[in-house]
């Protein structure tokens, strides 16, 4: 009888207006008004557009080699999501072809509409995941919950990106006030709330195999109004909000086999709701792998700047009033990116004397350059080369010993056991801060093993083995390595990132005399280079709308403009 009915209510439909009510009114026998029918069985009925987007994100991981979205999550602070079943990454890993590589899972936030590739500023990733009772695949009828640590915190507002309050109390009514919030059906890629009620326990506790007590207590049964034609397994996504009232009531479980003609059972997050804070507590503590840094005066950010748009390439350390010390970046004297068939120049820039990444630039603070020299290589090095680069600056900084600091060529080499190493540079968890990251020196006889090649001017690093993350999460290319206040390396840049791989960090003792011959050589040049009328004169340029300068590494970005680089 059930299937009659759907397969008739599914020909309503689609069948014409008249035909539509004459068929109503004989499957119901006139007792209901057939138009009723009709609007109730339609399924955009059930969804509409949502002020509750802004509390969901969705979320995935990659294991064995496989990168998926796996279902919705909540945001509960600035770091911390809330869902229904996560894999702790800690120890998982996963392939880049044949490369076994550290797994991960990412986090996308801040939109209402779901996108293949998303904007950068809106995907962060993770590892560590704590499940309710285990960490194994929950059943399909058992409380199903669990909280996500972002490597880095979102960046919260009211509008796009907020986090959720947990309930102050159970939410026990039963009725039509309750909504789940998640893909829709009828718009798919649309973030939309779907009308939901809440089943009597009787009735939900009924489709529970074997529950007990303890665990039946902690679960909600829900779902649609409109079961008739469009089930919850239609509707409902694992890991999304039911909230009720506007006050999150559940987190909507995961199902091997949805069976459309039993209740979605979701847990109550009130009944969780010690379970959650104790471990929110926890997660939420910052690592003490980061922490605020007096070498920060001596570092700048530096990158692109093209038809308007700032592209971050990575850091580096201030050795004179004009002279930058790095990793490896571009050749940009005779650079340009085309807008409409016409050629713009490309400047580098730096930026100094501010300890933290800013969108606002202040003038004072910005200068250009276009000038520079990499080692032994034109444009870009493989991730396993040595990589060190001087950029000459177009006017000078203005330093102190305060905010802005030139730092020495080291005298010495590295010392066999150093007592601290540090890098300093953007962190993780405080990633729009110059903060100073733990480090330790991987011997060079263990770093060999995983790289065969090793350069003779090489420094093999890594983080600590206390440490949540890796290092592809924590180091940003051009960052300096620091060991007892000296100046001993420069971090390399890699793509793809390896970070089962020790990092490597080049030498700057053993670059010393090509670092201060190449000084001299490019203050000479200098005088010649700045009588090149193209780039003499900076333009402020209207901020176009380029796709192909947006969401791009810096490789790409090298591969794209190396076309127009001499």
């Amino acid at each position: 009888m059930y299937f009659a009915t759907l397969r008739i209510a599914v020909e309503l439909i689609t069948r014409p207006q008249s035909d539509e009510i004459e068929r109503a009114s004989a499957l119901i026998g006139g007792n209901v008004n057939p138009k009723l029918l009709q609007r109730k069985l339609d399924p955009s009925k059930l969804e509409q557009p949502t002020d509750y987007a802004k509390y969901v994100v969705w979320l995935g991981w990659d294991v064995n080699g496989t990168d998926a979205v796996r279902g919705m999550g909540i945001i509960l602070s600035k770091n911390i999501i809330l869902t229904n079943y996560a894999i702790n990454l800690i120890n998982e890993r996963t392939y880049i072809g044949d490369k076994k590589i550290s797994a991960s899972g990412f986090v996308t936030y801040g939109l209402t509409e779901f996108v293949q590739r998303p904007p950068k500023e809106q995907l962060i990733d993770w590892k560590k995941a704590v499940t309710y009772k285990s960490n194994a695949l929950p059943g399909p009828l058992q409380p199903q919950i669990a909280l996500i640590k972002l490597n880095k915190n979102m960046k919260l507002n009211s509008k796009q990106a907020a986090a959720i309050p947990l309930p102050p109390d159970e939410h026990k009514k039963f009725g039509k006030k309750c909504v789940v919030v998640g893909w829709g059906r009828t718009n798919r890629r649309q973030i939309v709330q779907t009308r939901a009620v809440i089943v009597r326990k009787n009735k939900c506790y009924n489709h529970l195999s074997s529950p007990n007590a303890e665990d039946s207590d902690k679960i909600i049964c829900i779902d649609v109004p409109d079961a008739a034609i469009k089930t919850h397994c239609e509707h409902f996504t694992n890991g999304a909000p039911l909230i009720c009232e506007g006050m999150l009531t559940g987190v909507v479980s995961w199902q091997w086999i949805c069976d459309g003609g039993m209740s979605r059972p979701c847990a109550s997050v009130y009944k969780l709701r010690y379970w959650i804070k104790s471990h929110m507590k926890e997660l939420g503590q910052l690592s003490k792998l980061e922490t605020n840094s007096r070498f920060s005066k001596h570092v700048v950010w530096q990158g692109l700047d093209a038809l308007g748009l700032k592209t971050l390439l990575g850091m580096g350390v201030i050795l004179d009033r004009n002279t930058i010390l790095t990793s490896y970046t571009l050749n940009l004297t005779n650079a340009a990116a085309y807008y409409q068939g016409v050629p713009m120049p490309v400047y580098g820039f730096v930026v100094y004397g501010i300890p933290r990444y800013l969108k606002e630039i202040p003038i004072s603070n910005d200068v250009d350059w276009n000038k520079m020299i990499n080692f032994g290589y034109k444009l870009h090095p493989k991730p396993f080369q040595p990589q060190i680069a001087l950029i000459t600056l177009n006017d000078p900084m203005d330093l102190d010993s305060q905010t802005a600091a030139a730092i020495s060529l080291p005298t010495e080499d590295l010392k066999e056991e150093p007592v601290s190493c540090v890098v300093v540079g953007f962190g993780l968890e405080n990633d729009e801060d110059i903060v100073e990251s733990e480090v330790v020196i991987v011997k060079r006889d263990e770093c060999k093993r995983k790289i065969p090649d090793l350069y003779d001017e090489a420094i093999c690093i890594d983080i600590p083995a206390y440490a949540e993350v890796t290092h592809c999460d924590q180091f940003t290319s051009g960052a300096p390595l620091i060991c007892d206040g000296l100046l001993i390396g420069i971090v390399s840049y890699q793509d793809p990132c390896m970070p089962n791989h020790p990092r490597l960090c080049i030498s700057v003792y053993k670059l010393r005399n090509w670092i201060r011959s190449n000084i001299k050589i490019q203050g000479r040049l200098s005088n010649d280079f700045s009588s090149n009328s193209q780039i003499q004169i900076k333009q402020k340029l209207v901020i176009f709308n380029v796709a192909v300068l947006c969401q791009i590494t810096q490789i790409q970005f090298g591969n794209y403009l190396s076309t127009y680089i001499n």
